[in-house]
């Protein structure tokens, strides 16, 4: 049973995926035609119910609103009553007929307010949820160098214990200061305190540098 629903829904999407090109294409064919003014039907489905989309010429639009204003004109002479009570229902009128007339001019404005205020607060609610980037912290100044610690090297790539080319640069992490590993770890090992700024320091606190620049 599972096999064929499972064989159902296969076929039923590969006619669903055939058939939407040739529906887009037929579409296409008859928006093509009706420009070309070769059939006078928009698309399929209005060919199917029998009506056809054609464009209203300036004389017909001039006839459509004359007969507009007579027909208003009519009713206003069907009202009936005393002067005061006429002259609020042409005041009805009047309005209601000021409202179809700029329906459509309403309804766009409407849709481009809308539009307007959710592109606004869309952006500034993608403001407000942005991360606030800030700048980068300045650095920590040097350590200060201790009168009765040792003096270090013009070239920085000396290292200050043996003053020799440093051999697995390793650095003091309270102090910051580079030495060769076998040299400060020695130090500490003895004196438990960084040679150049006297600090407190144990072997714990000792890193290898792998990219010495």
């Amino acid at each position: 049973m599972l096999f064929l629903n499972d064989l159902l829904g296969t076929a039923l999407l590969g006619r669903l995926i055939l058939c939407s090109p040739l529906f887009a294409g037929l579409s296409f064919s008859y928006q093509l035609l009706y420009l070309l003014d070769a059939t006078g039907f928009y698309s399929l489905g209005l060919h199917a119910l029998g009506i056809h989309v054609c464009r209203a010429t300036g004389q017909e639009l001039m006839d459509t609103s004359s007969r507009i204003s007579k027909i208003r004109s009519r009713e206003r002479e069907r009202l009936r009553g005393p002067p005061w009570l006429k002259a609020v229902q042409g005041a009805l009128l009047r309005c209601s007929y000021t409202m179809l007339d700029y329906a459509q001019t309403g309804l766009i404005a409407a849709v481009f307010f809308f539009k307007m205020m959710e592109w606004w607060y869309q952006s500034a609610e993608e403001r407000m949820s942005a991360p606030t980037v800030y700048p980068p912290p300045p650095p920590p100044p040097p350590p200060k160098v201790a009168k009765e610690g040792i003096s270090l090297p013009n070239d920085r790539t000396m290292c200050p214990l043996c003053s020799q080319k440093r051999a697995n640069p390793s650095v003091v992490t309270v102090s910051g200061f580079v030495f060769c590993y076998a040299c400060i770890f020695k130090y500490i090992s003895q004196y438990n305190r960084c040679p150049i700024t006297l600090m407190p320091s144990n072997v714990d606190q000792i890193r290898r540098l792998f990219h010495d620049m």
